[in-house]
């Protein structure tokens, strides 16, 4: 069935974090003692460094440190949630982190309806599949930066199979990059290999001369 996206999803753009909701040096000492204090809490930003890990394709990152005052009334994500950066033009289901991240406005926040939409076949659709990709080309706004406007992004249209064939796509499709992950981790680790080697025969040469 074709559907536009704002029919299949919430979208939410990150919030931006004025002076006003930061702690003081002192507060953030008396936190750092006690952990959290009357609603105050130690948070971590989602960054494009945690982006890029939670698509698979870099080390894992524990985001940015923030010192709120209340960070409940910011905007989270955790494991399962999908994630769109507007910069990159991708989408990502968030992986499991130590603690949720609060969203920065370089992030937009996707709530799927998961009766009409499986998660990760919207991941699948919005990263791979022509007919979304051809979407974000004409709708990128920007001269140095460019971005995707969320009024564009709800507009998108979007056709879709069945559920149970979306799991089916939407599972490989992350099994695919999981795969990807560790022949490039496994690939990294011979290429050091070889590097040690080449070293240590370079230095025995030296030795010999």
């Amino acid at each position: 069935m074709d559907y536009k996206l704002y029919d299949l999803a919430k979208l939410e753009n990150g919030k931006v974090f004025p002076k006003d909701t930061l702690l003081t040096e002192e507060e953030k000492r008396e936190l750092q003692d006690k952990g959290e204090v009357g609603g105050r809490k130690r948070c971590y930003l989602y960054t494009p460094a945690v982006f890029e890990y939670d698509r698979y394709l870099q080390k894992n990152s524990e985001g940015e440190e923030k010192y709120l005052r209340d960070y409940s009334k910011f905007l989270s994500v955790k494991a399962g949630d999908v994630v769109i950066s507007p910069i990159t033009q991708y989408a990502t289901l968030v992986r499991e982190h130590k603690v949720p991240m609060l969203l920065s406005p370089n992030h937009i926040k996707v709530s799927l309806d998961e009766k009409l939409i499986d998660k990760s076949y919207f991941v699948f659709w919005f990263n791979e599949l022509p007919e979304s990709r051809k979407q974000i080309s004409e709708m990128k706004q920007g001269t140095t930066v460019i971005k995707l406007p969320t009024s564009g992004l709800k507009g998108m249209a979007i056709s879709l199979p069945n559920l149970n064939q979306q799991k089916q796509l939407g599972t490989s499709y992350i099994n695919s990059l999981k795969l990807m992950e560790q022949l490039k981790r496994k690939k990294d680790l011979q290429i050091n290999f070889l590097k040690g080697i080449n070293q240590q025969l370079i230095e025995r040469e030296k030795k010999n001369d």
